[in-house]
């Protein structure tokens, strides 16, 4: 996987993801990538910007719907926006 497009700033990255109100966010994503047969680390996501970029980029191939839109919410708070609201019909896990 290429993660050269997913470089941040790891500082703000590492800022966003140990936000308290991230945290079920992340629990919940590691649960829709195991799901996938893909091991999730929440801790080393809330501090190491690029592997939560990795883990969110891995996120976006799912067939789930559900997870595509956590992995789209998700790299879009650590690109500095704002996370995407879900389309009209689509449950948030």
């Amino acid at each position: 996987m290429n993660t050269t497009a997913y470089a941040l700033d790891a500082a703000t990255a590492a800022a966003a993801l140990s936000r308290d109100d991230m945290l079920v966010d992340l629990v919940c994503f590691k649960w829709l990538m195991a799901d996938l047969g893909c091991w999730v680390d929440v801790p080393r996501m809330r501090r190491d910007g690029a592997y939560a970029s990795e883990c969110a980029a891995r996120g976006l191939l799912a067939r789930s719907d559900v997870l595509r839109q956590r992995s789209r919410d998700l790299l879009a708070l650590l690109h500095g926006g704002l996370p995407q609201p879900a389309q009209a019909g689509q449950a948030r896990a």
